[in-house]
């Protein structure tokens, strides 16, 4: 009993955990595809991708620091939003044929929310970002 009591409490935690670290969600249908969120870069690369990711950067607290992005489409459109004191901003879009080169946004020390969403599936896609000082 008391292994069961333990168990539960934990997933209790784990779940209350998990869910506080990006107010946004993560729902999509994808393949061929690959993403990783490290605390000072993130990325996603795909095949197909339709639906919402949600990423967590955290930039350091020197003046100009801020995230250096870039990203490529083949097919569809997508549009990246960040989070600005609860309120979701547009930060850029992408269209089918597009490509960003390395381009550098300043943020706030802290963490920097941001959510990638589909407006038409896209196909053959990536979008890099990294905090940069």
């Amino acid at each position: 009993m008391k292994k069961k009591t333990f168990f539960i409490i934990l997933l209790a935690a784990l779940a209350l955990g998990l869910s506080a670290c990006n107010p946004y969600t993560t729902h999509f249908v994808a393949s061929s595809c690959a993403h990783s969120n490290t605390s000072d870069s993130a990325f996603l690369s795909f095949g197909s991708f339709d639906g919402a990711m949600a990423f967590t950067l955290e930039c350091g607290n020197s003046e100009g620091s801020g995230i250096e992005y870039s990203g490529k489409l083949d097919k569809g459109s997508l549009v990246v939003y960040y989070d600005d004191a609860g309120k979701k901003t547009e930060w850029f879009s992408l269209k089918a044929g597009e490509q960003i080169e390395p381009t550098k946004k300043r943020f706030k020390e802290g963490k920097v929310y941001f959510v990638i969403e589909t407006t038409d599936k896209c196909e053959e896609g990536s979008l890099d970002f990294r905090v940069v000082e």
